[in-house]
């Protein structure tokens, strides 16, 4: 395979197939088979997936059709969702992106249709949510449970906070630095949960 060759789409390995017909030989001898490289054949194995053309020529090698290795696209993306990052300033009115995450996993917090992403605009929980941070919310979440960390629209800004229920529709709005973040009294009727907080992401850089 030449340097800066196309070898055309990219397509989802069948790579439990790919295994059982590969069998015992080695991976010099499938990509000597193949005309590939090995290097292809390892990254194969790794990845999952390849080009048609490299896909095609390991299909002719072990004689059997390509549609034996390569899997059905739609069935590998049905398994994951798409979670829409909105811009935090003013609301939630704008979805500047989509972020892909497993659906076994995002279905155990709640329906991913109920999901939200935005990235963090205060330091009021620092350091355990950092300004920046990338947060996931269940907005299906709106009922407070004191102790728990929620988004909540306040005054027009969206904030990252425990809320405890105080009674009588008193509500605290509490940080992790009192230094930092003074605890806030709101009524909750004044307020807008937007959901709780599930999960963070966060860059290292």
């Amino acid at each position: 395979m030449g340097k800066g060759r196309s070898f055309g789409p990219v397509v989802y390995v069948n790579v439990r197939r790919f295994l059982d017909l590969k069998g015992d030989k080695g991976i010099f001898e499938v990509a000597n088979l193949a005309r590939v490289s090995p290097d292809t054949v390892s990254n194969l194995i790794r990845r999952g997936r390849a080009s048609y053309e490299v896909v095609r020529r390991i299909a002719q090698a072990f004689g059997v059709p390509v549609e034996e290795l390569v899997l059905d696209q739609p069935a590998v993306i049905s398994q994951f969702v798409y979670v829409p990052r909105f811009g935090a300033v003013g609301g939630l009115d704008v979805t500047v992106e989509l972020y892909a995450f497993r659906k076994s996993w995002i279905e155990r917090f709640g329906d991913p249709d109920a999901m939200v992403l935005v990235f963090v605009t205060d330091d009021g929980m620092e350091p355990l949510v950092k300004k920046r941070d990338i947060v996931l919310i269940n907005t299906a979440e709106v009922e407070p449970k004191s102790g728990c960390i929620y988004a909540v629209r306040d005054h027009g800004s969206i904030l990252i906070r425990k809320v405890f229920w105080l009674g009588d529709d008193q509500v605290l709005l509490v940080g992790c630095d009192a230094n930092v973040s003074p605890p806030l009294y709101r009524r909750l009727s004044d307020l807008e949960i937007i959901g709780r907080v599930i999960w963070l992401g966060r860059e290292l850089v």
